[in-house]
């Protein structure tokens, strides 16, 4: 019974972050409000691993106290990741199906680009919502190192991410509780492990090794 119990309790849970994600998603323009969502979500779900229990109603005071703090400096370290992104955006658009050496080497590498906006977007999301205070330029210069630096981890979580889509798209009412809040939460889990997120989850301080080197 304890078992189901606790199951029954994250699934709920899963689902309250997953629905106030999209709300505040929404709230913030969807462009601006996604990534100061994620943030917000992965800090909330660090607190609940830290098996705080607070009320569904804390929980999104929590939610609201992070969003509001993360929104300005998380997209103001955003927007140079998501010009690159648009771009690449752009040039696979245009050169799809382009198949001289110059198409082929501009899609190929716009696609490259695109996948590591990706990465870099989730780090910046795991950066603002440790306790530990960076200022925009080191949050961009940290991003970008731990898109590199985590590379392998940053692949897997991707492939996870496109095998759960595939999988919402086979159970799309899926999507409404469960759509981001699981992703989100097998991130906040493998990165706490890692040398630059280390402790979080355990202890809430944050000790990061090359984060303090400027």
């Amino acid at each position: 019974m304890t078992s189901i119990h606790g199951l029954l309790k994250w699934l709920i849970f899963f689902s309250f972050i997953n629905i106030i994600f999209l709300i505040f998603t929404f709230l913030g323009g969807v462009l601006f409000g996604f990534v100061p969502a994620m943030s917000a979500s992965i800090k909330t779900i660090q607190r609940e691993l830290n098996q705080s229990s607070p009320t569904y109603r804390d929980v999104a005071k929590q939610f609201y106290d992070f969003f509001t703090s993360a929104f300005i400096p998380i997209n103001l370290a955003s927007v140079i990741p998501l010009l690159f992104g648009i771009i690449a955006i752009m040039n696979i658009n245009i050169t799809l199906g382009i198949t001289n050496l110059f198409g082929m080497a501009t899609f190929y590498g716009s696609i490259t680009v695109l996948i590591t906006t990706i990465f870099v977007l989730i780090h910046l999301a795991l950066l603002q919502s440790i306790n530990k205070t960076f200022s925009v330029k080191q949050m961009i210069k940290l991003s970008y190192i731990a898109a590199f630096y985590y590379f392998p981890l940053n692949v897997l979580i991707v492939f996870f991410m496109i095998l759960w889509l595939q999988f919402l798209l086979v159970a799309p009412g899926l999507s409404l509780f469960f759509g981001i809040s699981v992703p989100i939460f097998i991130c906040t889990v493998c990165y706490s492990k890692t040398k630059l997120y280390a402790s979080q989850i355990t202890t809430g301080i944050g000790e990061i090794s090359f984060a303090n080197k400027k």
